[in-house]
Order: C-alpha cells, then structure tokens, then sequence
C-alpha cells in the first residue's frame, strides 16, 4: 500500500483547493497530505484566492457535472478564468494521487486503472455492493493509494461477472462458497473470475477442466453447449474493445496529466442510460452524499428520504438513511432503518455492524454482540465491525475481548483514521 509522501515538485510551492468529497482521504488527511509535500492548502469556500491546483474529487462525479446543463457551484467565472489562462491547474482524485505516489516497479499507472466508483458507473451498480465484492476478496486491487483501491481491465471483467450473477439472482454469500469449493479443483489458476475456464449460468458457476464441466460440489455436469466458452471470450473482447482507454489522458509539456472535456464525455457516452426515476435518485444521493462531506447531516437525511420515495423501498438507502439519523444521535430511528436495510438484503453486513454499534449504545448488549458477531462471521475481515465490537466489550468491562477487538481491527483496517489508531492503541495500553 502507497502511504508515504514526500516533497515534489508538482505541489511544492503550490496552493491546492479540493472541490467534493475524496473517495480516498479524509478533508483533513488531504490537508495533511498537501503541507507534507510542500504546498499550501486553501479551505474549499475560500473561492476569492486562486489556486495552483483544483482537485476533484472521486465521489463527485465529475462526468456528470461537467456534461450537465448546470453549472457545479465550485465552477465559478473567477474559477473558469483561472483555468482558461492557466492559472489553476484542473485535475481529478485520481491524477492528484498519481503526482503524489508514482507507480513503483512492476506497478501500473493510476490513470490506467478503475475506482470502485468507475466499476460501479460502468456497471451501472450501488458503489456499496461493488465494494462489499471488493470487501470479501472477490476482486482484488491492482494499486491501493490511501484508502482507494484501484483495478486494472481483468478485474473489470471479473466485475461484470459478479453483476450478472447478482443481476440473476445470486446471494454473494452463495458465489463465494462455490467460488471458494471451485478453487479447490484448481488451487494453482488465476483468479477464477479471470478464468475463461469458469462458466456462468444462471445464478450458478461451473469449472471446465478436462474438457468435463464442473460443479462446486465436485458433481460432473453434462455440457451440451461447447460453443459457450467462445461467446464468453468474444463477449470480453467486445467489452474490452468499448471501454474507454483510461491511458489516452493528454499530458502538458511537463508531463502532468491534465483534465480532458472530451475523455470524460466519452466515459459519458459508454455509461449505461438510467431511467427518470434512477436519474432523480442518483442525483439525490449525489446531493446527500456532499451534504455528508460537509457534515450536513439533516438536509443528507431529507435527500435520502426523498430518493426513498422515488425508487421505493431499498437496503442502500435504507442504509444510507440510517447512517445520517445515527449521526445526528438518533438512535432509535437508525436502528428501524439498518433493521429495514437487513430485511432487504440479509447479506448487507455493514448494515449489521452499524446496527450492532446502535444497540451497543442503547445498552442491548446482548443483540449488539450478537449483530456485530454476525456481521463478522459474514466477513471476518471487515475492520469497522472489529472496532465496533471492541467498544461494546470495553462498555460492559471486559477488557480482555476489547484488546483481541482492537488487535484485529488495527490487523485488517487498511488506512485507519489517527483517531482510530490511537483509540485502539490506548485502549491496548490500558488493559494491559
């Protein structure tokens, strides 16, 4: 994992200002990031100061902004002047942390690479269900700067497998086991999402090998249907042939990516088209999801009600919804809504963690370790419901289960806050 920064000459001396919420960092670790290698970092409402560089961030879809017929609030005409004489330098998350963390050996340039945001564009999917794939192992990152993964082609394609399990019906649950008693059969293979050898049917995954199919439970399956395996491989080559080329980003003299109109509205082009209803919505957690950057929890929850009603019931943003009351302290009516999240989709574990750390605090002790053990019995690795557990034993005075929670939450969270971080390490301290 890329972690450490140092000076260089694209932000040495430069004043950044950042419009939206990063995917990758927090505002402050950003401002942090910003003074370690050299420049200054200017607050996003201070718009009377121009800046060297104008960072976009990932969570603000900047292919939509800028094909939009209104104009996003950070593109002011100070700011569109600046730009077109060359004051400020316009750039996107992506190409920030590419200047930042240059590729080391054997390692893949940024702007070559997918966010869990593009794959989720692209396969016109919730971002939370392709990182809960990325969560569980099912798609592994290529780069991982900061907290954001990156992905190369073959894990896109992987990708767009997984969507068409789910889209046919398929728990994740379901897909990892077989995809885990699969392995089994060819324990020194590629990923077997990669594997033209694993075939999809229905809401079922099949091996080849040795010319017989396959099924997770070692039962041979008659194969009618040679010609499958082909159409797989063209249907790839067909999608890798439509995919925007994320290398094609035009360079200035002095080799920094530079932003280009024209790039992002071919990834417009290639974006599946939604309906009214999932346009409205998507624009509303678009909306809420700023108002959370900004720490505006009460208009974020209007938002997400809203989209509620325009798409009717649904986990994510029942869990969404949930996860603005439980930042406003309301406890009880985040607790309905993770449970609602629960009920439409039993697999959503992060809903279950959420809704462990709201009991913990309601004094249910029990249901708070039985959530939260659930949660990790879905995902062992999932680091937020290690830290949420550890709380709930340190509240009831066992310190001893608090410390192993802890332990395993600092072994698997992947960029812990500095809040975090010392919290754990504390806490460690203290029931030695």
């Amino acid at each position: 994992m890329d972690e450490n920064v140092a000076p260089n000459r694209y932000m040495k001396g430069k004043s950044v200002r950042i419009c939206g919420r990063l995917e990758s960092m927090s505002q402050r670790e950003a401002r942090k990031l910003v003074r370690e290698s050299g420049g200054t970092f200017l607050p996003a409402d201070d718009i009377e100061t121009p800046a060297d560089w104008l960072i976009v961030g990932e969570q603000k879809s900047v292919f939509n902004e800028m094909s939009a017929s209104d104009t996003p609030p950070w593109l002011t005409q100070r700011v569109r002047k600046d730009i077109e004489c060359g004051v400020t330098r316009l750039a996107t998350e992506q190409q920030f942390l590419q200047l930042l963390f240059p590729p080391g050996a054997g390692e893949k340039e940024l702007t070559s690479l997918y966010t869990l945001s593009m794959l989720a564009e692209l396969l016109n999917l919730p971002v939370s269900e392709v990182r809960r794939w990325y969560v569980r192992g099912l798609i592994e990152p290529a780069r991982v700067v900061r907290r954001l993964a990156y992905f190369d082609l073959e894990e896109f394609f992987s990708a767009r497998r997984l969507a068409s399990l789910a889209e046919s019906g398929a728990k994740i649950q379901s897909v990892e086991r077989k995809l885990n008693a699969l392995k089994k059969l060819r324990p020194d293979s590629i990923s077997l999402l990669r594997s033209a050898d694993l075939v999809i049917r229905g809401r079922d995954v099949l091996l080849r090998t040795d010319g017989e199919l396959v099924e997770s439970t070692g039962q041979l399956v008659l194969d009618f249907e040679e010609f499958d395996r082909k159409n797989e491989e063209e249907r790839l080559a067909t999608s890798s042939e439509l995919a925007p080329n994320l290398e094609d980003v035009p360079q200035h003299e002095d080799g920094v990516p530079s932003f280009d109109l024209e790039a992002l509205e071919a990834w417009d082009r290639f974006l599946p088209s939604l309906s009214f209803e999932e346009l409205d919505a998507k624009e509303l957690r678009d909306e809420a999801q700023e108002c959370e950057t900004n720490e505006d929890w009460a208009k974020a929850e209007e938002l997400y009600r809203n989209a509620l009603f325009i798409v009717g019931a649904n986990a994510e943003d029942a869990f969404a919804l949930g996860r603005t009351l439980y930042r406003q302290r309301n406890l009880y009516g985040a607790r309905e809504r993770f449970s609602m999240a629960l009920e439409l989709d039993e697999d959503h574990f992060e809903a279950r963690a959420l809704l462990g750390a709201v009991l913990g605090e309601l004094g249910e002790t029990e249901l708070a370790i039985a959530a939260l053990k659930g949660a990790i019995e879905t995902h062992e690795r999932y680091a937020d419901a290690h830290l949420h557990l550890a709380r709930v034993w340190k509240r009831v005075g066992d310190d001893e289960k608090a410390r192993e929670e802890y332990r395993l939450f600092l072994q698997n969270a992947q960029d812990p806050t500095d809040e975090q971080r010392e919290e754990a390490e504390n806490s460690n301290e203290s029931c030695l």
